[in-house]
């Protein structure tokens, strides 16, 4: 199965959550007072996305684009899934397409701001791996390629989802394609070229491996061997570089296209030993082994802009198309079968004629999977198409702007939408968060039914909450959750906002104060200076202390502070935590501390050592002054020697 030029056309299918085209026209309602919400969202808002926004596959149109539907703030609010992806695509920098007028920098802040203070958005409406995943593959070993339009790629070996973007080599972010070679190598197609994948990073193949540059797709027919489409031509590699396999294509006699004239990739590799072709505006090309033969609308596809063509298990050949936008808007595309003599077409069944069709799959059972723009996903079983229209994150697969799609070695079925990864459940489709996908459904239902309580009293009413009211019940603007399962990020996810000046999301990458879950690992490291006989565990710790001394008192004179009492809250020292320091206030010292001189008391012994346990960050600022006198050296230098190094962590 195979996409040709899907990738450049997907921005026409799924732009800013349905709309993205450059058009102008003003269809606003009257305004509608009611509040500084509504009068913002009339006066401003709404303009804005008129002026912006419009229905990519129906120029002039836009009756149907939810957000443009709402006329005031309260019917907004009902939209707001909707407004979540306006607001994602805003802070990504570009409306597509990109080459049309653009919102300036105080347009995206104005609206954006908006959007966040106004329509309290749930942490679920962002939850997607990406806003565009445009190809799903699964590689020898069982992992799982998820290529977006934005990000790069994302592997999934079962339980890490690990990304790799244009840092780690890719030649660029947009990945709409991967294959295996012969040798088992992994190769990826995108928007900048070719790269191969060594296990860590990816090495990228250009003009000096015999490739053109700019955009490239790539593919491995049944003997393995590796194709790339790109803008020029289609090249084989073999084994050490490409080499342009001419497709006898007469470009100048393109009358109509979608993306790029004559643009070629190859496509498929039938039982028969053919190779298939497919062109933008120049149909599908077969060869034999000897010569081509072409096909094109005059023989019955549905458009010359062919996007995938496979093979059934009976042998016959299907093509989907897309329409041809230029020079002008032609209205065809569709999907259409051959069985060697005559091409069939499916006009009784909507959106199979006279529409965008992406891509096509088959499964093991021979079932054949068509993504229908605007319509939703068919599944063919020979004999009936059954529609399947229903999604749990319906604000971004409106469109149905299919683009990959995967049945796995365990027999679940992925989609690449123009609105984010989602699995088939037998109904309908699922959401796939930013996380490991094996998880996704139990954090989904975690997070909407969270027990405020871990004590519930036989026969009470079990009450539930949820992250974004437990963030407004507290007055807090963010948190970070991690999960660690047998020894291993499970899962991890950032809701609210970082900062509430900028508005600034929280991420897997924001930085927390780390608080009291750095105690643990300063008791590891104290622990391995115990191990190593630098300290003891009960001997009295001003034996050790240089700069400073645990003052004496009536209680100290009776029992010792020792380094075990310290590390486990027993010691009977003061002060039980710390407020922290603004980024803008200068940081006192240790000893500072430990006198008083920070924002914080004296730490001092006010109990019997060893006789109660009671809470104390003071006394882990005893124990950390311990560990410099003895090691000489810096706190973050002990630490990063005795546990993060050797743990691995960073």
């Amino acid at each position: 199965m195979h996409k040709s030029f899907v990738f450049s056309a997907v921005i026409f299918s799924a732009c800013l959550t349905n709309a993205g085209n450059c058009l102008g026209q003003d269809n606003s309602p009257d305004v509608i007072k009611g509040g500084e919400f509504d009068i913002r969202f009339v006066e401003t808002v709404r303009p804005f996305l008129v002026k912006y926004c419009a229905d990519c596959h129906a120029p002039g149109n836009m009756k149907d684009l939810d957000f443009l539907a709402a006329n005031s703030h309260a019917e907004a609010f009902g939209l707001r899934g909707v407004y979540a992806g306006v607001l994602e695509t805003l802070e990504k920098g570009t409306m597509p397409p990109s080459d049309c007028d653009q919102p300036s920098d105080v347009e995206k802040k104005e609206i954006g701001d908006w959007i966040k203070k106004s329509l309290d958005l749930e942490p679920e409406y962002f939850e997607r791996i990406a806003q565009y995943v445009v190809e799903t593959y699964e590689d020898q070993k069982g992992n799982l390629w998820f290529g977006t339009m934005h990000k790069g790629a994302a592997r999934y070996d079962g339980t890490t989802l690990t990304w790799y973007s244009k840092n780690d080599g890719l030649p660029s972010n947009a990945v709409p394609s991967f294959a295996e070679d012969k040798e088992g190598n992994l190769w990826v197609g995108t928007q900048e070229g070719v790269g191969k994948f060594d296990g860590n990073k990816f090495e990228q193949f250009g003009s000096e491996n015999g490739l053109p540059p700019k955009y490239g797709r790539v593919m491995a027919d049944k003997n393995g061997n590796l194709w790339a489409g790109m803008n020029t031509g289609v090249f084989k590699f073999n084994g050490k570089s490409f080499t342009e396999f001419e497709v006898p294509i007469e470009k100048e006699k393109i009358e109509h296209y979608a993306i790029i004239p004559g643009q070629v990739s190859m496509a498929l590799h039938d039982t028969n030993g053919n190779l298939w072709f497919s062109t933008d505006g120049a149909g599908a090309y077969k060869f034999d082994g000897n010569s081509f033969k072409q096909y094109t609308k005059k023989d019955g596809l549905c458009s010359n802009n062919v996007t995938s063509i496979i093979e059934d298990k009976q042998g016959n050949i299907w093509f989907s198309c897309i329409q041809s936008f230029k020079p002008k808007a032609m209205g065809d595309g569709g999907v259409c079968r051959f069985d060697g003599m005559t091409f069939t077409k499916f006009p009784q069944v909507k959106g199979l004629h006279g529409n965008d069709i992406y891509t096509l799959y088959e499964t093991k059972n021979g079932d054949i999977w068509i993504g229908a723009t605007h319509v939703g996903v068919y599944r063919y079983d020979g004999t009936t198409f059954t529609l399947f229209d229903e999604t749990d994150r319906h604000h971004w697969t409106r469109n149905f702007g299919l683009q990959g799609m995967l049945e796995d070695r365990k027999g679940k079925l992925w989609f690449g939408f123009s609105g984010g990864l989602f699995h088939f459940d037998g109904k309908s489709f699922v959401n796939v968060p930013r996380l490991p996908p094996r998880n996704g459904q139990e954090i989904e239902a975690l997070l909407k039914n969270l027990q405020p309580s871990s004590i519930v009293v036989d026969g009470d009413p079990l009450e539930t909450t949820t992250i974004s009211k437990l963030l407004r019940e507290h007055n807090t603007p963010g948190v970070g959750i991690s999960v660690i399962r047998d020894g291993k990020i499970s899962w991890a996810r950032g809701f609210g906002v970082a900062d509430v000046e900028t508005g600034s999301n929280v991420s897997n990458e924001t930085l927390f104060q780390a608080a009291s879950i750095s105690k643990p690992v300063a008791a590891a490291a104290a622990l391995t200076m115990v191990q190593d006989g630098l300290l003891d565990l009960d001997e009295d710790v001003n034996l050790k202390l240089k700069s400073w001394k645990v003052p004496s008192n009536e209680f100290t004179e009776k029992e010792p502070v020792t380094l075990r009492r310290l590390l486990s809250h027993t010691a009977g020292t003061t002060v039980h935590g710390f407020p922290g320091y603004g980024r803008d206030k200068k940081l006192p010292t240790t000893i500072d501390i430990l006198e008083g001189r920070g924002n914080t008391d004296p730490i001092r012994v006010d109990t019997l050592p060893g006789k109660t346990w009671r809470y104390s960050g003071g006394g882990y600022t005893i124990l950390g002054q311990l560990m410099v006198d003895v090691a000489g050296k810096s706190y973050p230098e002990i630490l990063r020697e005795r546990v993060l190094e050797p743990t691995g962590m960073k």
